[in-house]
């Protein structure tokens, strides 16, 4: 596959004063491009070169031309770039395409030959993983593989290349906080090309998704907290909750940094390959509140906000060190809990929630463990105190440890 590229003359003037196509990016087979004159549609005979200009026919191919969209600037039309399209879609997407980068885009929906633009933090990391050099990445250059939680995952290929010209900014490792202002210019544009994985449907897979798992945990200093949100996200959580607690380490007066954490989740969620990117409160909870919560979810079902059914059985599971004697392990805790559930459940249309709630790293309060065994003895029967063995855990890996044993025992229900 060679890479045919021509670079006109942007301030070429033509009879009568017109102006020429400022780029043309083209390979020798199916491929579409623009034309700048007038939004014409075009049909172009191009002699066919290596990238190093020799000749190899004499023979013109015809390229289907195709005029921009004028909401473009004129720096993104000059950098209009196709890769090869003499790719077999029929073949296996997902396994020739599982080395591509892939990408969580914040879109309604995904759907084919739409345009997806990038934020400039992306288009530096495409720009490092240099998706579009061919010796890399074979007749896949130009591709990547994106998702939005919602549509599947896609192949999209990139159109509008704006960091490969760029030379204001170098390239850096860090792929979406780089320091200084970073968000002005253009940005990378995408195309989509097909649907590679479908989402899961309630009706193809009812089990994965009838049950979700949701982690509540005591805030954590920075360091043992993004390791904590990135494994959990890996692990399949859907939702992650940062409490506050009478023993959380935490500085006076700490910021709470949303946007750095949800960066940190979808770089998770998109190295795991998960269609889907975990809930992150956007501040930390007190304890009240989630005590509030408790008390409304752990007897009765009630209405989800983020679901479309409207009953929804929650089972609270607290995660107590030094108590493998008073306290069910958490795998016969959860046992009884899908047990219970399969038999109130028959005909698969009710949700089911598990919440992990683990202390922070001072552990439990006398006034917390108090709250939850009232909560437990004024006829919460879906709030269990488990144990998550015989050695005390720091709070990291003990969270970790819950929710492995949790969705390993979801996986082997559900085969």
């Amino acid at each position: 596959q060679h890479l045919l590229t021509l670079r006109g003359f942007p301030s070429m003037k033509l009879h009568r004063g017109y102006s020429s196509i400022a780029c043309l990016c083209l390979c020798p087979t199916q491929s579409t491009a623009f034309v700048g004159k007038k939004n014409q549609l075009v049909t172009p005979t191009i002699p066919i070169r290596h990238h190093h200009g020799n000749t190899i026919s004499s023979n013109r191919l015809p390229f289907q031309m195709h005029p921009l969209s004028s909401s473009l600037s004129r720096n993104q039309q000059s950098n209009r770039c196709y890769s090869s399209s003499s790719i077999d879609l029929d073949a296996d997407l997902v396994a020739e395409t599982s080395h591509l980068p892939r990408l969580y885009v914040d879109t309604p929906s995904l759907l084919e030959k739409n345009l997806i633009s990038l934020s400039p933090f992306q288009s530096n990391y495409l720009n490092v993983m240099r998706v579009t050099n061919t010796k890399r990445w074979g007749q896949w250059a130009g591709h990547v593989r994106i998702f939005n939680g919602k549509d599947g995952e896609w192949l999209a290929k990139v159109v509008i290349n704006e960091s490969s010209s760029s030379s204001e900014t170098q390239p850096t490792k860090k792929r979406r906080r780089p320091k200084g202002n970073s968000s002005s210019g253009d940005s990378t544009i995408l195309e989509c090309v097909q649907q590679t994985i479908p989402q899961p449907s309630s009706s193809s897979s009812p089990i994965q998704q009838q049950q979700e798992v949701h982690l509540h945990m005591g805030k954590l200093k920075k360091q043992r907290r993004k390791w904590v949100l990135e494994k959990t996200t890996e692990l399949g959580i859907a939702a992650i909750d940062i409490v506050d607690m009478e023993y959380s380490e935490q500085k006076k007066n700490e910021p709470w940094e949303h946007e750095k954490h949800q960066a940190q989740v979808i770089e998770a969620a998109e190295q795991c390959e998960r269609l889907t990117v975990p809930t992150l409160v956007t501040t930390p909870t007190s304890w009240s509140d989630l005590l509030e919560r408790i008390t409304e979810t752990s007897s009765t079902p009630v209405d989800d906000d983020d679901s479309d059914d409207d009953d929804v059985d929650h089972y609270w599971l607290v995660c107590r060190e030094r108590s493998i004697n008073e306290t069910l392990p958490i795998l016969a805790a959860l046992e009884q809990i899908y047990d219970d559930d399969a038999s109130t459940n028959n005909d698969g249309r009710k949700k089911s929630c598990i919440h992990i709630l683990v202390g922070p790293e001072g552990g439990w309060s006398p006034k917390e463990l108090e709250d939850l065994t009232n909560a437990k003895s004024n006829g919460n029967d879906n709030l269990h105190f488990v144990s998550l063995g015989s050695l005390v855990l720091r709070a990291e890996t003990a969270s970790i440890t819950a929710v492995t044993a949790t969705v390993l025992a979801m996986d082997q229900r559900r085969s």
